[in-house]
Formats: C-alpha cells, sequence, structure tokens
C-alpha cells in the first residue's frame, strides 16, 4: 500500500511525504522544504526521499491521534517512539496496520 503521508513532527510543523507499507516495513519518505516551495501542491505527485522505516515486528500499537481538528493514526514501537501521521484514506491505512499487526 503507498500515498500521500504527512508527519506530525510538533504542534507547528508537519513535513510533507509520502509512505509505502509492505508485509515486512512501514517506510516513510519526505519531501524537501526547496522540493515543496517549488513544486507547491504538486509536490505530492512525487515520491519523496527516504527518511526512515519502522519493521513491522517492531510496531507494538496503532492508536487514533488528533492534530487541531484532523484525525491522525499515532504509530508506537518496542522501544518507545511515537510517530503521528496524517494519511489520505485513513481508515484504508488503520485496517493495513492492524491487519499486520495481529499476523
Amino acid at each position: 500500500m503507498s500515498g500521500l503521508c504527512n508527519r506530525v513532527k510538533s504542534v507547528l510543523f508537519v513535513q510533507n511525504g509520502s509512505a509505502i507499507l509492505t508485509n515486512k516495513r512501514f517506510i516513510y519518505m519526505k519531501h524537501s522544504l526547496p522540493k515543496t516551495f517549488v513544486l507547491g501542491a504538486f509536490v505530492n505527485l512525487t515520491q519523496g526521499d527516504f527518511e526512515f522505516d519502522i519493521p513491522i515486528d517492531q510496531i507494538s500499537s496503532i492508536e487514533d491521534g488528533r492534530q487541531g481538528v484532523s484525525k491522525t493514526i499515532l504509530i508506537y514501537t518496542l522501544d518507545g517512539q511515537k510517530y503521528n501521521f496524517y494519511f489520505t484514506k485513513r481508515e484504508e491505512w488503520k485496517i493495513a496496520f492492524n491487519n499486520l499487526i495481529q499476523k
């Protein structure tokens, strides 16, 4: 599964990007600020540059989150990290994550 995915890094900063979810890992790719300024909304037509990945077996849980009035998905890892993301087709991503975590 792949699609637009913006990482919420703080209350005031959201990083534009995209993500890929495989049966082995979640991969996040960010769009650089210069690229975003040059391409504007068209940056979402590009994939972005690799930022990090999380092996599925390292995800302890996912939960519904909120950033302002928008719904997000919180990803918790076994080492205590917490990641907050906006996803297009959020419910489809939640189902996919839950299916992989429960295996």
